[in-house]
């Protein structure tokens, strides 16, 4: 099975250790080349909601890194953002996806501790990116809570799972990347 090429982006002003912490830990949960786009980008004004406090709305971003796409068409794009963000009908998410497609978004805001501590906000990112990836290759949420692609709601969440995918979501993954 070829991997698949994944680049990890950082917005506005991302530490690079956090990017390669990541990179380096991704192949061991997907089959996946990863390399690091140190320009970065910008997250551009239109995509942050004044009366949600400064959030950034995720779909726009995302309709935004579609029109910008200036990455490989074979690369899968994850977006890190040192922001807060919310989709349509949500208060808050730790990151949103493109189902089977291209974009990926993980917000790092609710991410940190309360206590400055980069070993726990690098772990909980990698879980994110890891759980945003698995949408992007075309996988749902699992029922099971220690999985990185079951949903989570609250930080304890996130904190509970694993950074890897269960047994039966890898599966599913080969399942679907033979059948692509």
């Amino acid at each position: 099975m070829e991997p698949v090429n994944v680049v990890l982006v950082p917005a506005n002003f991302i530490e690079i250790s956090l990017l390669e912490f990541i990179g380096e830990r991704l192949p061991e949960a997907y089959p996946v080349n990863v390399r690091i786009d140190e320009r970065g980008i910008r997250v551009p004004p239109h995509v942050y909601d004044k009366e949600r406090d400064g959030m950034i709305k995720s779909e726009k971003l995302i309709t935004y890194l579609r029109a910008v796409d200036r990455w490989r068409l074979d690369e899968k794009v994850i977006i890190i953002v040192d922001d807060d963000g919310y989709a349509t009908n949500t208060n808050f998410i730790f990151g949103q996806a493109e189902v089977n497609g291209k974009f990926g978004v993980v917000y790092l805001a609710r991410l940190r501790p309360y206590e400055q501590d980069d070993e726990l906000l690098y772990v909980r990112a990698l879980k994110e990116v890891s759980h945003e990836l698995g949408h992007l290759f075309g996988l749902d949420h699992c029922f099971n809570p220690k999985c990185v692609m079951s949903f989570s709601e609250t930080i304890e969440e996130v904190d509970r799972k694993d950074w890897r995918p269960c047994n039966s979501c890898l599966e599913k993954l080969f399942k679907l990347m033979a059948m692509r």
